[in-house]
């Protein structure tokens, strides 16, 4: 993985995508001001896909990947019943808030816009292998259209957090509220999405939990 970019999007346009959200927001919403990290693109010189079609590993592919580093949209995770052994019911809730499928939607023409329009681009690639059902996606692409596409073949990077978070599940010194004697170290005590992989910041809580305990 050679290429890696870290971007912000348009103001004007996460700015109108939240208020569809959250009514009127100012211009120091946090997701506006300072200018945040909120995409992260990447190309990865190898083929990998579960949909149809299904992509060869021989060299004649590279994937490209589109991040959402700050979603506002937020899941939950609740106790199917009183027995522990039982799995508990996960629902993530991705891009359920008009500001992340901006993001998104802002990354993934950010992606064709690089592969089509730029000399580079067409160099190294002749067309987009799509989903069976669905076009490659261009700058005049349908918002419609690219959230249906998400909706199809988006996925997680497996960078969960938030599910005990700060203030609500544990407290500053990093114990459960209300259980005697337990402490939660690990990325899911997060309140909020940081604009990063999680890696250096859980290293950072464990040394500081182990300082606390």
């Amino acid at each position: 993985m050679d290429f890696v970019a870290t971007q912000t999007v348009p103001s004007p346009g996460l700015q109108a995508a939240l208020e569809k959200d959250e009514g009127p927001v100012t211009v120091d919403h946090t997701l506006l001001q300072p200018p945040r990290s909120h995409l992260e693109s990447f190309v990865v010189y190898v083929g990998a896909n579960k949909e149809d079609p299904i992509i060869p590993m021989d060299g004649s592919h590279v994937r490209t990947r589109v991040l959402g580093l700050l979603p506002s949209s937020r899941g939950t995770v609740t106790l199917a019943s009183s027995n522990p052994a039982e799995d508990p019911v996960i629902d993530p809730n991705y891009y359920a808030t008009e500001a992340d499928r901006y993001v998104i939607r802002t990354g993934l023409r950010g992606i064709a816009k690089m592969l089509i329009e730029t000399e580079e681009g067409r160099a190294f690639v002749a067309s987009e292998t799509t989903p069976n059902g669905f076009e490659p996606i261009t700058l005049e692409t349908e918002d419609e259209e690219i959230d249906r596409r998400v909706a199809k073949v988006g996925d997680t990077v497996y960078h969960a957090a938030g599910t005990a978070a700060m203030g609500k599940v544990v407290d500053a010194n990093l114990k459960v509220y209300g259980v005697e004697g337990l402490r939660v170290v690990d990325a899911s005590v997060m309140p909020l999405p940081i604009a990063s992989h999680y890696q250096v910041a859980v290293y950072a809580i464990g040394e500081l939990a182990a300082d606390i305990i």
